[in-house]
């Protein structure tokens, strides 16, 4: 029996399998609710999931993936799922397929075929890395545009993988691509507060290329979500210089001009708060002298 899929997880592997599989509910005595023959399945990553047991993206429950991911070429495995809002249609069942909230799942599966789709830079010859790592970015982009930022983040560091071991890293496509991911993921990282994460992939990619637009502005985005306004403001005078039409470094440096005057408006009032205190128990000890 055949069927099957496309990519694994972040295990440094997509794949690609043909299957066959039946799907019943509870046991392998419940009713068949789907069954596939001689199809191609796509294995998404686990992390498109979100932790969710079903996404519109795919018919099937995270946790028939799960399974299929287990099941090797050649052979033929029973699986139950205990129903669960995290691998199978769990409280909400299915509509669809007609399954009742809180149903188990029993699936049997045969691989017959499978197909690697090679990505990790040790699986590849020199000659493919540089397109593996073009084919792969475009992937990652595709999660991007749909929100998947986990996956992305994990291709993107795929594709460092392949860029940062090739011998020959003065080569301009490679360091394009690399750049691109470093951007891409410091991006992300900043937007999800991992500052730190964030920083790390500004200054690799600097270290490429210091003069690399996109880069330097996510360092100057990064100052500002810092709070550290001078710092900000410093980056983005530089790059208004070498990129005066950046709209996006304008825009940030009437932002950050702003949030300075403020900050330095409310360390004002703060400083002139602190005087007044000060003066107050002066002379409320002054006049407690006099008293005695």
């Amino acid at each position: 029996i055949p069927c099957v899929p496309w990519q694994s997880q972040t295990s440094g592997q997509y794949q690609r399998r043909v299957h066959g599989y039946t799907g019943r509910e509870n046991d392998e005595k419940g009713r068949i609710w789907c069954s596939g023959k001689d199809e191609k399945v796509k294995i998404p990553f686990d992390l498109e999931f979100e932790s969710k047991g079903v996404i519109s993206e795919y018919e099937q429950p995270r946790g028939f993936f799960v399974c299929l991911k287990n099941t090797k070429e050649g052979e033929t495995n029973l699986f139950k799922l205990k129903s669960n809002d995290f691998y199978t249609f769990g409280s909400t069942g299915s509509k669809k397929f007609n399954i009742a909230p809180n149903t188990d799942l029993f699936y049997e599966m045969t691989i017959t075929a499978m197909e690697k789709f090679n990505m990790s830079s040790w699986q590849l010859d020199a000659d493919e890395k540089i397109p593996k790592a073009k084919e792969l970015k475009e992937i990652a982009n595709d999660y991007f545009r749909r929100k998947k930022v986990a996956v992305a983040k994990e291709v993107w560091k795929d594709i460092l993988s392949i860029t940062t071991e090739i011998k020959d890293n003065d080569d301009e496509d490679i360091n394009k691509i690399s750049l691109a991911c470093y951007s891409n993921t410091a991006l992300v990282e900043t937007q999800l507060n991992n500052l730190s994460e964030a920083a790390e992939q500004i200054e690799k990619g600097l270290a490429i290329d210091p003069k690399h637009e996109k880069l330097r502005y996510r360092k100057a985005q990064l100052h500002f979500k810092r709070g550290e306004w001078s710092l900000a403001g410093e980056s983005l005078a530089e790059l208004l210089k070498d990129f005066p039409e950046n709209k996006g470094a304008k825009t940030l440096a009437a932002k950050n001009e702003r949030a300075r005057k403020a900050a330095e408006k409310k360390a004002r009032k703060l400083a002139k708060n602190v005087r007044a205190q000060c003066c107050e128990k002066v002379e409320r000890g002054g006049c407690r002298q006099r008293e005695s």
